[in-house]
């Protein structure tokens, strides 16, 4: 689904579900999803990137949580389960600088797998590079106390991982680091 704005999920105790493996593409250079309320329940989706609109693409394609509120509770965490983030894949001009950013406090996360390709869907390295399929980090958490049971991270341009709360939890976790990177290439 190409989505104009984001899916904006505000009130607490709301569950998303994907079925048949929804993927939602922002293809106005803002997020496919912003959770705003608590105790939320994401699952069985994927958010793909979208290319640049009007030069500008999307900060991250999935965001839980505001900048700086951190607001959730133990008693009623938001859970994320079964959801994936693609940039590139079916084009190498789409591109994110994060694919999940977590603001919110008490966020559960159970397998998400969040991939950069490496490769066009001919599984060819061909055309990779510095402009194509860009993406700086797989996911930057900001709250406390948010744990993973199955983390997958692959393939971004720099850090993989941004951890930034406090007391979070990481039970297991797959990472791959890019096969096309250089040191000669200049990152923006």
């Amino acid at each position: 689904y190409k989505i104009d704005e984001p899916i904006k999920v505000r009130k607490n105790g709301t569950v998303v579900l994907g079925l048949g493996l929804a993927t939602l593409q922002p293809v106005t250079g803002k997020a496919a999803m912003v959770v705003t309320g608590t105790g939320v329940r994401l699952a069985s989706f994927m958010v793909q990137a979208g290319e640049p609109y009007g030069g500008k693409f999307s900060e991250t394609l999935l965001q839980i949580g505001d900048p700086g509120s951190r607001k959730g509770t133990a008693a009623d965490p938001t859970i994320v389960s079964n959801v994936f983030a693609r940039v590139g894949g079916p084009s190498l001009k789409e591109q994110a600088k994060t694919m999940v950013t977590i603001h919110q406090d008490h966020v559960i996360g159970t397998n998400l797998w969040l991939w950069r390709a490496d490769h066009n869907n001919a599984g060819m390295r061909q055309g990779l590079g510095p402009n194509n399929a860009k993406c700086d980090h797989a996911i930057e958490i900001n709250g406390h106390d948010v744990s993973f049971y199955g983390l997958f991270v692959e393939h971004t341009l720099k850090q993989l991982i941004l951890w930034n709360g406090e007391r979070g939890r990481l039970h297991f976790l797959q990472s791959e680091l890019a096969y096309d990177v250089s040191k000669d290439w200049d990152y923006p």
